[in-house]
């Protein structure tokens, strides 16, 4: 029971916090040894419920986790998180109807903010959602600035199922694009 104690206390610890935490944060706000709570959050992360920052390497809550957390409104859209003013700035300034932000999680882009002004309009897309690697303008201006040795171990491992007739078909074409 200790374990599971002590994994729900570093999830809502996380989950309390806009900013993530470092491992030694998680330790000293838990009361959990840094051993446990380093294997903890391994665990924590192969299961996507906590996802590592690879700049600061600070932990936020994850796919997983963010889909345990979804609320539906009454418009019917789906809500995970708040996201940062940031992100609704962007749309009011673009005057678009919506944005949304991704973020590099292991080796798949994952969804971690979205901002919608016209409600019953809805994205293609939700937080925790992973961003096909291929056929996302996201992951594509994501790609664009990657070396090429990134781009290309990314995409050794992408399943490129096709979702229209326009999407790309191997990496030969996603490139050219």
């Amino acid at each position: 029971m200790q374990l599971i104690v002590r994994a729900l206390s570093v999830l809502r610890t996380v989950a309390a916090a806009d900013d993530g935490h470092s491992q030694r944060e998680l330790a000293a706000l838990t009361g959990i040894p840094v051993g446990s709570v380093h294997r903890l959050l391994s665990v924590l992360e192969e299961q996507r419920f906590l996802s590592r920052s690879p700049t600061n390497k600070r932990y936020f809550l994850g796919p997983t986790a963010t889909r345990f957390a979804e609320v539906h409104n009454w418009w019917g859209a789906t809500t995970l998180v708040q996201p940062h003013p940031a992100v609704g700035e962007l749309v009011a300034r673009a005057g678009e109807a919506a944005a949304f932000l991704t973020e590099l999680s292991g080796e798949r882009l994952v969804c971690t903010a979205l901002s919608e002004r016209i409600r019953p309009r809805r994205l293609f897309a939700e937080v925790g959602q992973e961003m096909p690697l291929h056929a996302s303008a996201a992951a594509r201006v994501f790609l664009a600035f990657q070396p090429e040795t990134v781009v290309a171990a990314m995409l050794r491992g992408c399943p490129f199922t096709s979702y229209t007739r326009r999407t790309p078909a191997g990496a030969s074409e996603l490139l050219a694009r």
